[in-house]
């Protein structure tokens, strides 16, 4: 570790703080625009007091509670802005209103009831709610999460119960070109051994369109 020293040969601080990389900066600001988004994959979720924005005084509920917001770092594939931007970015979201309620319908459409490291998380600025008696309006976004492998595989577990009726004539699958389908998440599926059917049964799409992203690779969907 290099450390610092005075004229007096005193020991002073370590540099290491200079030498890691930087904060994830915020992807978010005062400047974004409705339809902005990002997507990345998950480093670290941490809760964090909430402060306010002109004062930075952490701002409490009327009983005395301090207000909270998850502070949500992701590894996305952003082009560096700068020589110290890794492609890190932070999502700030308040933990109480229409931000918490739609982290909330994002995980609950996910099926998970955490958003962890590994995870994939996308948010998009979708525009303003009613300002009601705050200064701001609310800022409004959208929130997908896809669970990491682990969680993803977990979920689609051999069920106990099993069919006994001879299904019937199915219907011809629709072409693949109109089905809206989470390659990636086929593909990661199929990667640690998941059969195609339970794979198609938790991304919702055709058995078809399931096996033709396998076979392909994803390349010609």
């Amino acid at each position: 570790m290099v450390t610092t020293t005075s004229n007096e040969g005193q020991q002073g601080r370590s540099l290491s703080g200079y030498l890691e990389p930087a904060g994830a900066q915020s992807f978010f600001g005062k400047n974004s625009q409705v339809g902005d988004r990002v997507e990345g994959v998950v480093e670290s979720v941490n809760i964090l007091p909430y402060k306010n924005f002109q004062t930075g005084q952490v701002e409490t509920w009327p009983d005395g509670g301090i207000k909270e917001q998850a502070h949500i770092v992701l590894r996305t594939n952003l082009e560096a802005e700068s020589a110290d931007d890794d492609g890190r970015r932070s999502l700030w979201v308040k933990m109480w209103g229409v931000q918490l309620r739609a982290l909330r319908e994002a995980t609950d459409a996910a099926g998970v009831k955490d958003i962890v490291p590994g995870d994939r998380l996308s948010a998009q600025f979708t525009g303003y709610g009613e300002r009601g008696k705050a200064p701001q309006p609310p800022k409004l976004y959208k929130f997908v999460v896809t669970p990491k492998p682990s969680a993803m595989a977990s979920k689609l577990a051999p069920q106990t119960a099993q069919q006994t009726a001879a299904p019937a004539t199915p219907a011809p699958a629709p072409a693949t070109s109109s089905v809206d389908v989470d390659k990636q998440t086929v593909l990661q599926l199929a990667q640690i051994g998941q059969p195609a059917e339970k794979i198609a049964e938790f991304v919702k799409a055709p058995l078809a369109v399931v096996e033709e992203i396998i076979s392909t690779g994803g390349a010609e969907f």
